[in-house]
C-alpha cells in the first residue's frame, strides 16, 4: 500500500479517485498533473473514469462529465491496442454514459472523447480477468 494514501491512477471506482489527464493539458503551459480536471480553452470538465483505468471484464465504466457548450457534438470512441476502432458511442447531453465491457477480450483499450473531430481527453482501460463467483 502506498504510504501517501490511495495511487489516483488505479480504478477509480474501487478507491473513488480521479486523474484525469489529456494531451490537450498535458502540453498546455503552466499545466501541472493532479491540479485541474477543466481543460483549458475548452468547455469540457471530465469527472470519471480516472485515465488509467484497470477493471473485471464485465464490469461497466462510467463516463460522467459536463459540458457548458449543449451545441457541442461530444462522441465517446474505443480504441484496442493495435488502434482498431472497437466501438464509437454519440454522447448526449445528459453528463453520463456508462460503457459495458460485456463482450471485450482481456486487454488493453484506449478511449477518447472528441468533440467533433477534435480531441478532448484520452485514457486506457485494461480489461482484467473477469470475477468468478
Amino acid at each position: 500500500m502506498n504510504p501517501r494514501g490511495p495511487d489516483p491512477h488505479l480504478n477509480s471506482s474501487f478507491q473513488g479517485i480521479m486523474a484525469p489527464v489529456s494531451l490537450k493539458r498535458r502540453y498546455s503551459r503552466g499545466w501541472r498533473p493532479g491540479t485541474s480536471n477543466h481543460w483549458p480553452g475548452s468547455n469540457f470538465k471530465l469527472f470519471s473514469p480516472c485515465v488509467i483505468l484497470s477493471i473485471p471484464g464485465g464490469t461497466g465504466v462510467l463516463f460522467a462529465w459536463k459540458c457548458s457548450d449543449r451545441h457541442e457534438s461530444l462522441s465517446l470512441a474505443i480504441l484496442d491496442n493495435h488502434g482498431r476502432m472497437v466501438s464509437e458511442i454519440k454522447l448526449d447531453h445528459t453528463g453520463k454514459y456508462i460503457l459495458e465491457t460485456k463482450g471485450f477480450c482481456e486487454g488493453l483499450y484506449y478511449w477518447k472523447i472528441l468533440s467533433g473531430d477534435d480531441l478532448v481527453v484520452i485514457g486506457k482501460i485494461t480489461i482484467l480477468p473477469g470475477i468468478k463467483i
